[in-house]
């Protein structure tokens, strides 16, 4: 997890992004129940940058990125992950989780939630959530 305070950058960012896809391209998800439709912001060979809403009661079976690092921003709600090994993180706004290459985790949204999901290939040398402040 990372520091509040510096989401204030991220917090006037989300001010901007749209509630509409307004050209972006749209991403629906494959998900356990609920439903995820996600807008492509930005997309290059060293990072995705993808907004989502999900439905109250959404929730995504375990699953693992074995090549990318994940973090997932909260802007608006709450959503559950649980890691491997049972641990459950609960990630509400203004707060983000960092999914390193090979965790395997699943996720709940008791509440409908509006987050921001940025990925990396994990061959990029960024450091590991453990690396953190």
């Amino acid at each position: 997890m990372i520091a509040k305070d510096n989401l204030r950058e991220l917090r006037r960012l989300t001010k901007l992004l749209p509630n509409t896809p307004n050209g972006h391209p749209v991403v629906s998800y494959d998900v356990g129940s609920g439903s995820s439709v996600g807008y492509g912001l930005l997309k290059t060979d060293d990072i995705a940058v993808q907004s989502n809403v999900l439905e109250a009661g959404t929730k995504f079976p375990y699953h693992t990125h074995t090549d990318i690092r994940e973090w997932i921003i909260v802007y608006k709600g709450e959503i559950i992950f649980t890691l491997e090994g049972g641990e459950e993180v609960l990630v509400q706004r203004g707060e983000c989780i960092t999914l390193d290459p090979g965790q395997s985790h699943c996720a709940y949204a008791p509440i409908e939630c509006h987050l921001i999901g940025v990925t990396v290939p994990a061959d990029k040398g960024y450091p590991d959530a453990s690396d953190e402040s």
